[in-house]
């Protein structure tokens, strides 16, 4: 098991990478993509809360395995319920899914608006709370963009 929980968080290997949290987000981007070319809204969310609720319970038990047990750069799965959260109830075409994907990705790497605090919170909590933030954040101006017809 212990194998299993640290490849899957690491998005199987992908969290080795340079970069992880920006290849795991744009891997990410490309399966939302096709997830919302081949499924209703309704349906995203669904899968949206079920892989949450999973990754949440893997990073969990994956955090035994790893010697940094705060925040382990290789522990992506974060990045993808973020990158999730960004792209809900956006409509799927290119500009949303790359304006998308750098809103995210500034939000996460540059921890502003009270997003760097969350990562005070204790073990998986810590590790997901920044990123859900972070996709809040994304996804509010990404409605509000689409709202007022600038993209």
């Amino acid at each position: 098991m212990r194998r299993f929980f640290v490849k899957a968080s690491t998005l199987f290997g992908v969290g080795n990478y340079f970069a992880p949290g920006t290849l795991a987000s744009a891997i990410t981007v490309i399966f939302i993509f096709l997830l919302k070319f081949f499924l209703a809204e309704k349906i995203y969310i669904l899968l949206f809360v079920f892989i949450s609720m999973i990754s949440f319970y893997i990073v969990e038990k994956a955090l035994n395995f790893f010697d940094d047990k705060k925040d382990p750069q290789q522990i992506v799965l974060d990045e993808v319920v973020g990158c999730l959260i960004t792209f809900i109830n956006i409509p799927n075409s290119i500009i949303n899914l790359i304006l998308g994907f750098i809103l995210f990705r500034f939000f996460d790497i540059s921890k502003i608006l009270g997003i760097s605090s969350l990562q005070n919170l204790p073990r998986s909590a810590g590790i997901f709370f920044d990123d859900i933030l972070a996709g809040i954040y994304s996804n509010l101006i990404l409605q509000i963009l689409i709202l007022n017809s600038w993209i």
